[in-house]
């Protein structure tokens, strides 16, 4: 599961609710989520979360390049 808002500059921007996603996303079979750095929270034990910064590390890690 992936969320979070590309502002302009490519940069990966929290949203709200991240905890309440989390635990739906866990729900339905999801056991790793990829989140913006800035997102707040630690979140779900049993889900592996990658912190991701802006769009080119997005990129290198879904692709192998960037």
């Amino acid at each position: 599961m992936i969320f979070g808002e590309i502002s302009l500059s490519g940069a990966l921007r929290p949203v709200s609710q991240a905890e309440n996603r989390l635990k739906e996303a866990q729900k339905l079979g999801f056991s790793r989520a990829i989140l913006p750095d800035a997102q707040k929270g630690e979140g779900i034990a049993g889900m592996r979360i990658d912190r991701i910064s802006d769009l080119t590390s997005f990129v290198g890690e879904m692709f192998g390049a960037g």
